[in-house]
């Protein structure tokens, strides 16, 4: 609790020190993409990379070569668990934060840097305990709340007062999103590569 509660005065903090000016040029986005993640645990699991997505809206707003980004995302995080043949499928509304710092004017490429905050959806195991075509429900051993690191690089072409965008993120989680129901061993942290596409109006 007291770390959301700092995350949220450093986010109330920085949007008072944005230039009108900056505001006035704010541009929408629309963001979708493909991500490849595993969970960080403190205890022998072999885990492997597994296929998630994220879609949805961003704004982008800025003067010269720094800009900010707060996107609201649906993300589906992953993870193999290949010895047991098991599959995690953490689902989130996921809202990135980021300063966006172009190396030129125009198309350029660009450098991404901030933070994450998410609400957990959901959470489940395949297959789950009763067979190859179950699935585990794992919300009472989950944690509402993840929140981590961000980083990424992408180029951006303007072409007709419209901007495409492709960016590779990576998003390194420092929440534990389980081990509430006294199953501390099960303790995951989620890291995930994305790339996305952005179409800014």
């Amino acid at each position: 609790m007291r770390n959301r509660g700092i995350i949220l005065l450093l986010l109330l903090a920085g949007f008072s020190l944005i230039p009108a000016r900056a505001l006035n040029a704010a541009r929408l986005k629309l963001l979708g993409g493909v991500s490849w993640g595993k969970y960080a645990v403190d205890w022998d699991m072999t885990n492997h990379l597994k296929p998630g997505y994220l879609f949805g809206l961003g704004v982008e707003w800025g003067v010269g070569s720094l800009n900010y980004e707060v996107d609201i995302l649906y993300f589906l995080k992953t993870n193999s668990y290949i010895s047991r043949g098991w599959d995690y499928e953490l689902g989130e509304i996921s809202v990135p934060f980021m300063a966006k710092i172009k190396l030129f004017s125009r198309s350029t490429p660009f450098l991404l840097a901030g933070g994450e905050v998410a609400y957990i959806l959901s959470h489940k195991q395949k297959p789950g305990v009763l067979g190859e075509d179950s699935v585990y429900d794992m919300m009472d051993n989950t944690r509402k709340m993840d929140y981590g690191l961000v980083v990424g690089i992408g180029y951006e072409l303007e072409v007709g007062g419209v901007i495409l965008e492709l960016s590779g993120r990576y998003h390194h989680g420092l929440a534990k999103v389980s081990g509430i129901s006294g199953y501390r061993v099960y303790e995951f942290r989620t890291r995930e590569l994305a790339v996305a596409l952005g179409l800014l109006f």
